[in-house]
């Protein structure tokens, strides 16, 4: 039995002219650059951030906002 699939455009034709509020609902976030952080220290441990290609990140500093 085939399936009849369709799909509608998207609404938004331009997305570099939209202001974005993005909530992910994370509990943790990452940043590029510590010194974004009022509140960074070193990071003592051995775990890593594996990212969508599998590659594994060094997780340097952690922090508050």
């Amino acid at each position: 039995m085939a399936e009849n699939l369709t799909t509608s455009p998207s609404p938004i034709a331009n997305v570099a002219n939209l202001n974005w509020c993005l909530d992910s609902g994370a509990t943790h976030h990452m940043i590029a650059n510590a010194t974004s952080l009022p509140d960074a220290y070193p990071y003592i441990g051995t775990n890593k951030i594996i990212v969508g290609n599998g590659n594994q990140l060094a997780i340097i500093h952690i922090g508050n906002t």
